[in-house]
């Protein structure tokens, strides 16, 4: 038997920060069972599915993640996102043009927020002036 990918999602809960476990589809939305098996309410447009990668330092990475990397001696920040067109999660360049595969990248980069994170707008911000 083949080794089975692990079907984990990362949501902002109703009344706590972000949740981690496995989607359950209801007829009222999508919650998470948590760690705990305990059923959690979702806020579904902060949805985030795992890629099945780590960064370097052991953090799991998700859809939306913001991961910072270093390349030819500069950091550059790529944001984690599924190509319909190519069937994969990838990198997108946040200033200047650029994409490419999420592996190998994850073992030199690290997360360094996701764009659902309540300080969205100030990241944005800095992004724009780096």
């Amino acid at each position: 038997m083949g080794k089975h990918r692990e079907i984990l999602i990362k949501a902002k809960g109703m009344l706590s920060d972000w949740e981690t476990g496995s989607p359950h589809y209801h007829k009222e939305g999508v919650k998470l069972l948590n760690k705990s098996n305990k059923l959690e309410i979702i806020d579904e447009e902060t949805i985030c599915q795992y890629v099945g990668l780590e960064d370097k330092e052991g953090n799991k990475i998700y859809e939306n993640d913001v991961i910072q990397v270093e390349v030819d001696e500069e950091l550059q920040k790529w944001i984690v996102y599924y190509s319909k067109v190519v069937g994969q999660f990838r990198l997108r360049r946040i200033n200047g043009a650029g994409e490419k595969m999420v592996f190998p990248a994850n073992n030199r980069g690290s997360v360094i927020y996701n764009l659902h994170d309540k300080n969205k707008k100030d990241n944005e911000k800095t992004e724009k002036q780096d």
